[in-house]
């Protein structure tokens, strides 16, 4: 759900995800594409450990995304997301997660 999450929020975070690279040594100045460089690095890492990469795979059953969804645009903390998000798009988001 991590990789989902940062390829939704790709644009908006793309600096940070930049500094983010550079910061941890996966991307050093000059490279073509840092980000990516550290979305792929974190997805090796999940696959090394073994991580669920699924909402399902946790178990959440199909078929709450429209209340999930309802209940993301009510909570505060979603104001932090570097992204604003519809409802629609949280939907779409949760079943690319699923």
């Amino acid at each position: 759900m991590v990789l989902q999450s940062l390829r939704f929020n790709f644009e908006a975070a793309h600096g940070r995800l930049v500094e983010m690279a550079q910061a941890t040594g996966i991307a050093a100045d000059g490279d073509e594409h840092p980000a990516r460089l550290l979305i792929a690095r974190i997805e090796q890492l999940a696959d090394s450990l073994g991580t669920p990469k699924t909402l399902s795979a946790i178990g959440l059953p199909e078929g709450q995304f429209e209340q999930i969804a309802q209940d993301v645009l009510g909570d505060p903390q979603t104001y932090w997301n570097p992204r604003p998000a519809r409802k629609n798009e949280i939907v779409a988001w949760l079943k690319s997660a699923w």
